[in-house]
């Protein structure tokens, strides 16, 4: 089961790499680090169980080239969502 605590470290990791992204938009050269540091989160930080919420259930694709942004937007979306929910501790 996946904690308050794992949600909330994820939201923020995800939520500030959105923000590095879209400030850097002009600086093409910054978007493909921050595109690896957010997949190499994602790989090895984010619980399984939790990629799986947010790539619809999906083993692999997450943040894939092409669908960076939207996955990233749609995962910060989600995990606010969970992070305010109650019922999760």
């Amino acid at each position: 089961m996946v904690t308050k605590k794992q949600i909330e470290k994820a939201y923020s990791f995800f939520e500030n790499a959105l923000e590095r992204y879209k400030s850097n938009s002009t600086k093409k050269n910054q978007k493909p680090i921050i595109e690896g540091s957010v997949r190499d989160y994602a790989k090895n930080n984010l619980p399984k169980e939790l990629y799986f919420d947010l790539n619809e259930n999906a083993a692999n694709g997450l943040f894939r080239h092409g669908h960076f942004l939207s996955d990233l937007e749609g995962s910060v979306a989600k995990l606010k969502g969970m992070k305010d929910d109650k019922n999760i501790e």
